[in-house]
């Protein structure tokens, strides 16, 4: 049925009205609006038709799906769920987009805008655990996560009451042992800066695989002046991973570099995206048949991310002992905590200059540098009131210092900028 839609006209400004309309009701009269019956019924919006694959708004109800492409209908409110039977040490990967062809489609400008939000969650069906969530914002979810144990899993599509979109969900399982070498990974051909892949998505692990000296190169999805938190976790038994951040005109140029004999990688900078890329690649490669799985996740942190007592990503790193390190050129974020100094360790080259240049806002809380030596002794300090603080260090060998960032007042809190450049004669 339709409804019934009502005009409002408003009198010339001249026209004093009557003066008694709505009185005795508790609202005094207003003359300048008079509704008026337009008699125009307006249809209401079509209802949202649901999919075929319907009834599966439970855990007991999933649709049973195998890898690959579905395509359905979010209809507000009611959840879709999907199962599939996962094995021991795999990964269950979904990407969720929406399809714009939602009600509206056609009509005037600026009609039809798809503004639904739908959110991508991996559960355990057997015991309903939570194993993973993708909850951004926009018409795209993705998340790569590994399962506990065998069993059968939920992948879940949720939105709001008034979503109504119709949606692509692309789901995928990895395990270790399907990715092999010389075969290698899906990333190829990323063999190079040149040909690196753009594959990754921030905060969503990418499975990868390091085959002899065949280094695979990514693109880094973070924004200039952000750091890249890039991290490679893999069994270091089955084949030792190591992770670089380099130039992408000149890839032997290393920036940043993570070479442990660890599981895990990781480097941690502010980088300009169109300029560098990552590599991963196996130490002593030269069996092109020698290999090993790896995942690999890029996050972004942003100056404004930074907050107290929150801290950054490079603590625990509150005394000299506990010193992060960075290198001789480098560039990352930090935050002065009040009493919780930071402490950052750096080998400079031997007669060469390293300059420490830490960039803050001094009015919300001033910081100062000292720079240490190994015993502990100050080499260095600036202690200003400015926005910037600089030690120029000239190194007789290349025996590492320490760098302390601290509030300069007691209990003082700020985001910093900190700059290590080296010069050479």
């Amino acid at each position: 049925m339709g409804s019934l839609a009502l005009v409002v006209a408003c009198p010339p400004a001249d026209d004093a009205g009557t003066g008694d309309e709505g009185e005795g009701e508790g609202i005094p009269p207003d003359p300048r609006f008079v509704v008026v019956d337009a008699g125009v019924e307006v249809d209401p919006p079509p209802p949202c038709v649901d999919d075929d694959l319907e009834d599966n708004d439970t855990t007991a109800t999933a649709t049973a799906i195998v890898p690959g492409d579905t395509t359905a209908r979010f209809c507000g409110g009611d959840d879709d769920w999907y199962g599939l039977d996962v094995a021991d040490g795999c990964a269950v990967s979904a990407l969720l987009e929406l399809v714009d062809d939602v009600a509206g489609e056609g009509e005037g400008e600026g009609e039809g805008a798809n503004l639904a939000d739908l959110d991508l969650v991996v559960v355990n069906l057997d015991g309903g655990a939570l194993v993973g969530a993708g909850t951004g914002v926009g018409p795209r979810e993705a998340l790569n996560v590994r399962v506990p144990a065998a069993g059968r899993y939920g992948v879940r599509v949720r939105g709001g009451a008034n979503d109504d979109t119709a949606y692509r969900l692309t789901v995928g399982v990895s395990c270790g042992t399907d990715i092999v070498c010389p075969a290698d990974d899906a990333a190829e051909d990323n063999d190079s800066a040149a040909t690196a892949s753009s594959s990754l998505v921030r905060g969503v692990p990418g499975n990868g695989a390091a085959c002899g000296n065949d280094a695979d190169f990514y693109r880094l999805p973070v924004q200039a002046g952000c750091m890249a938190d890039v991290q490679a976790t893999f069994a270091h038994a089955r084949g030792d991973i190591d992770l670089q951040v380099v130039s992408i005109a000149d890839p032997q140029t290393v920036l940043s570099s993570s070479a442990s004999t660890n599981d895990v990688e990781r480097i941690v900078r502010v980088l300009d995206p169109g300029a560098v890329v990552a590599r991963a690649f196996l130490f002593n490669g030269a069996d092109v048949n020698a290999g090993n799985a790896y995942r690999i996740t890029v996050d972004e942190i942003c100056l404004g991310d930074l907050t107290c007592p929150g801290d950054d990503p490079f603590e625990n790193n509150d005394t000299r002992q506990s010193a992060a390190t960075i290198g001789a050129d480098d560039e990352i974020l930090g935050a002065a905590c009040g009493v919780d100094d930071d402490f950052f360790s750096v080998t400079p080259q031997a007669g060469c200059t390293t300059t420490f240049t830490a960039s803050f806002r001094d009015v919300d809380g001033d910081i100062d540098l000292q720079l240490l030596n190994t015993s502990g002794a100050v080499i260095g300090s600036s202690l200003s009131v400015t926005d910037t603080e600089t030690i120029a260090h000239v190194a007789q060998n290349a025996t590492k210092v320490v760098l302390r960032v601290f509030g300069g007042v007691s209990g003082a809190q700020n985001r910093y900028r900190l700059n290590t450049r080296t010069v050479c004669p």
